[in-house]
């Protein structure tokens, strides 16, 4: 169903605030969902400034009403350069261009939405290309805008397409420093042939400032395989081919999944998936969480800087991998298992033993007003199966799958995480961990509550099984949720306060 817009009831007010909820916060990956306009103390110096630890964003420089954004004290100035860029291109289509589009309509009084936003995104995307690729380029000129904007659509059609029934995966690394390539490799890229080569995990092509092939790259050079430490601004996946060959140049990769991602200087900045530019940045996701928790702090407790790390690496990880999953981080842990139901049994047993079976675990759940199952939290001394079939028998029976089952679960987990903290284990496990059905949960310092909790959640709660357990899991502190599509949202009093979408 198509949506119109009437111009003769056009509102620049309004359409601001629609630019600045869709098209420039998310590139912050900030959420602001109910939008209240401001009225300034100061006339604005600059569409977009950073002024008293908030972001102020003005439709022009006359105007006396805008909106205001808080950001914490420690938020990287250099990302509003993004934002600059991309908006110095959308106040570029006016009512006038808006009408324009409409006189070569049948209904001149009305525009589809849909035209609007296909204007409203190329905008955006010729910021980026703007700030991404040619601030940097001592000599950009039309020629080089027109050859960007041939990769970038020749990588779109890419993305739309198979090879031999397959999706196909390219990755390019500019150097703009040079202009000795030896032939136009866009005109290469464009045919059929070119799709076996490169795929960002393994390989990748180096262009030189004029789109011309340098060198093809890998990291099984002279038959042997490089070796990369791992760092928390990438996903491991393609963590070698970053790290080995784009510091000081400008990366470029298409993924199987239609993604596309923009490296700068070895740091993933921006995706593109589902035509949407949104921001992936390390900075501005713990920005938010020190925005949110002053000093790292969840409750009484610092949350150590290597923790918020090692949790956005997984969550980088989890994302790229569309598998799933919510990490959660609590000082509150006594809180989620309110009571441990072995500890109940222990204490209670002799009273009621003699009950019937279901009577007895009638009364264990009246006892536990817990949104974790005691089974599934990690630290706490409960003794093995077979021991408590031995002693409660008429409590836990050998027969009952299920319970066997998460009980050996249990068992497998503790045997791989070796009371080791979260961000002491290996990166790729955590990744496989976290994609468990349920919860992974940890405390400030990084020790493993729960991981694969099934969260109970409260009747009549909305928004899907994980966005409902990520939402009551932050009323105990930071809840962290990724999604099957690859999305990133950080819930903190149950609310959405971060979201990679």
């Amino acid at each position: 169903m198509d949506y119109y817009y009437n111009l003769s009831e056009y509102d620049k007010e309004e359409e601001f605030k629609y630019i600045f909820q869709k098209y420039l916060l998310p590139l912050l990956g900030m959420v602001k969902d109910d939008v209240k306009i401001i009225e300034f103390e100061k006339s604005p110096r600059t569409h977009i400034e950073l002024l008293d630890s908030s972001l102020r964003f003005a439709a022009s420089l006359k105007s006396a009403k805008g909106f205001k954004v808080d950001v914490s004290s420690n938020f990287d100035k250099s990302y509003i350069n993004i934002i600059r860029k991309v908006f110095a291109e959308i106040i570029k289509i006016t009512y006038n261009d808006l009408a324009e589009i409409a006189s070569n309509k049948r209904n001149k009084s009305y525009l589809n939405f849909h035209d609007i936003d296909m204007a409203y995104q190329q905008a955006v995307q010729r910021g980026i290309i703007q700030w991404f690729f040619i601030d940097s380029h001592e000599k950009a000129d039309e020629k080089y805008k027109s050859k960007i904007n041939r990769l970038l659509c020749t990588i779109e059609r890419w993305s739309r397409k198979t090879y031999e029934g397959k999706k196909v995966p390219f990755a390019f690394v500019i150097n703009q420093k040079s202009t000795s390539g030896s032939m136009d490799y866009l005109n290469f890229f464009e045919e059929e042939y070119s799709a076996t080569l490169s795929d960002g995990v393994n390989s990748i092509i180096e262009l030189d400032s004029n789109f011309n092939f340098l060198s093809y790259e890998s990291i099984t050079e002279n038959n042997e395989f490089r070796f990369t430490p791992l760092t928390s601004a990438v996903p491991y996946r393609f963590s070698q081919v970053i790290e080995h060959f784009t510091k000081d140049k400008l990366g470029i990769f298409l993924l199987v999944s239609g993604d596309i991602i923009l490296v700068k200087n070895s740091k993933v900045e921006l995706v593109k998936r589902e035509g949407y530019w949104i921001n992936f940045n390390k900075d501005i996701f713990i920005n938010v969480i020190l925005n949110e928790n002053r000093h790292y702090k969840i409750g009484n407790e610092l949350i150590k800087e290597q923790i918020i790390e090692s949790v956005y690496a997984t969550s980088l990880d989890v994302s790229f991998s569309h598998g799933g999953g919510i990490i959660a981080i609590t000082d509150q842990k006594d809180n989620l298992i309110n009571n441990n139901l072995y500890d109940y049994l222990e204490t209670n047993y002799d009273e009621i033993k003699n009950l019937a079976t279901n009577e007895i675990r009638d009364k264990m759940k009246e006892n536990s007003q817990s949104i974790i199952d005691y089974v599934d939290c990690l630290c706490l001394p409960i003794p093995n199966y077979n021991y408590l079939c031995k002693n409660y028998d008429k409590v836990f029976d050998l027969d009952n799958d299920n319970i066997i089952k998460r009980f050996n679960k249990r068992e497998m987990l503790k045997i791989l995480v070796q009371n080791k903290k979260f961000s002491e284990l290996d990166r790729k496990l955590r990744t496989e961990l976290v994609g468990m059905d349920g919860a992974t949960i940890i405390d400030p310092d990084g020790n493993i509550i729960a991981i694969g909790a099934i969260i109970q959640n409260d009747s009549g709660s909305y928004g899907g099984g994980r966005g409902a357990a990520a939402k009551k899991l932050s009323n105990y502190g930071l809840a962290v949720k990724i999604s099957t599509d690859g999305y990133i949202e950080v819930y903190s009093k149950g609310n959405i306060k971060y979201r990679i979408k």
